[in-house]
C-alpha cells in the first residue's frame, strides 16, 4: 500500500522550506486516525517529528502505516 503516494499526500504540497510542515504533519495524523482508523501512539507520532525532512517524515508515516496494516492482518 503505497499511501505516500495517494492524492491526499499530494494535496498537501509538502515542501523542506514550507513553514507549513507542522500544519500538514497535524492533517496526515488525523486523516490517518480519522479515515484509515488507524491510532497512531504519541510515542509514534514523535518518531515521526523526528524526522527533519518531509521525505524522511513520510517515510516515517509509511513505516506506521505498514506496520499498523500488518498487526490488522495478522490478528
Amino acid at each position: 500500500m503505497e499511501v505516500a503516494k495517494s492524492g491526499f499526500f499530494n494535496q498537501l504540497h509538502f515542501s523542506d522550506k514550507d513553514n507549513r510542515i507542522g500544519r500538514n504533519f497535524n492533517n496526515v495524523v488525523y486523516y490517518l486516525e480519522q479515515n484509515l482508523c488507524l491510532y497512531i501512539s504519541n510515542e509514534e507520532k514523535n518518531f515521526i517529528k523526528k524526522s527533519q525532512t518531509v521525505n524522511r517524515r513520510l517515510s516515517s508515516i509509511q513505516t506506521i502505516i505498514d506496520d499498523s496494516l500488518l498487526k490488522v492482518h495478522v490478528h
